[in-house]
């Protein structure tokens, strides 16, 4: 009797953990069928069964499958489970995908591990690097002022802001050592000025 009692016991509780995943995989398949995420039942289902169910790692996968990013929910968990910040590497991998940026999802897993922040490392990628010859390095646009500090006629040098000295070209007439002067344009690697008083 006491065996039978056992085997109904250990029944009962298999249907019990059996029921539970289940209940795991469908609360999942719900969640992605309400936000319009084709995804295979038949997945979900496997995943729960092998312990890979992590609502960081759900809430990180489903934003990718439905930006079109085709990652296993292994990938998000392995991650997660490693140490990273899921979230961060799935905005990276959204915005690579958005982007049209050519990543390999293993390696930037990888990096992000290493302590590089994934979302940056994508949007180096998107915007072109800013060089020391850079205006925009030292915050100078249109409307920037300074002093000249050579003669200007076209080439000459400029204090704007915080950089140091800088390229600049005249703008139409010859300009004087010491004269304040106004950005008017912004090129590359110089910025076109004129002169704030006449001399």
């Amino acid at each position: 009797m006491e065996i039978v009692i056992g085997i109904v016991c250990f029944i009962l509780g298999a249907g019990a953990m059996l029921l539970l995943s289940y209940s795991r995989a469908y609360l999942l398949w719900l969640r992605a069928k309400s936000a319009g995420i084709p995804v295979p039942a038949g997945e979900l289902v496997l995943a729960v069964l092998s312990r890979q169910h992590s609502e960081r790692s759900h809430d990180a996968w489903l934003p990718c499958r439905e930006a079109g990013v085709e990652l296993p929910i292994a990938y998000f968990t392995g991650h997660h489970r490693s140490g990273g910040d899921v979230s961060a590497l799935a905005r990276a991998l959204i915005a690579a995908k958005r982007g049209h940026v050519e990543i390999d999802a293993q390696k930037l897993a990888a990096i992000a591990l290493a302590g590089t922040d994934p979302v940056n490392l994508v949007r180096q990628h998107l915007e072109p690097e800013l060089s020391y010859n850079d205006p925009r390095t030292f915050g100078i646009a249109i409307g920037t002022s300074g002093i000249l500090g050579k003669d200007a006629w076209p080439l000459g040098e400029a204090h704007l802001g915080s950089a140091p000295q800088f390229p600049v070209f005249a703008h139409g007439e010859k300009i004087a050592a010491g004269t304040p002067v106004v950005v008017k344009q912004v090129h590359g690697n110089h910025v076109a000025v004129i002169p704030l008083t006449k001399s």
